[in-house]
């Protein structure tokens, strides 16, 4: 679902209703909160994400632990993947440019 679809107030009320609430590693609500135009959401998402730095590592993009390893390679494509569908959305042969993005 994205912020083209006839029925997004679905989308936000099973958001809003998830049994799981994480922002650790692979997790990938926020990319949906990206894509139901939850901009507010979506950035707390990245912030919370970006800043879980290892202590011992000396660059900060060196993510974890989460689940699995360090580095948590799988957490920078999340955050990458969260920022592009804040920035654009595609659906079919329409994209939608940012127009939905707080500032």
């Amino acid at each position: 679902m994205t912020i083209s679809q006839p029925n997004l107030e679905i989308g936000l009320n099973t958001y809003q209703r998830r049994l799981f609430l994480d922002v650790a590693g692979w997790t990938y609500d926020g990319q949906c909160a990206a894509l139901l135009g939850m901009t507010d959401e979506a950035r707390r998402q990245i912030s919370a994400k970006a800043a879980n730095k290892h202590p011992n590592h000396r660059f900060p993009a060196m993510w974890g632990p989460n689940y699995d390893w360090l580095p948590d390679q799988t957490l920078g494509g999340n955050l990458m993947l969260t920022l592009q569908y804040m920035v654009m959305q595609a659906d079919r042969d329409r994209i939608y440019e940012g127009s939905f993005v707080d500032t």
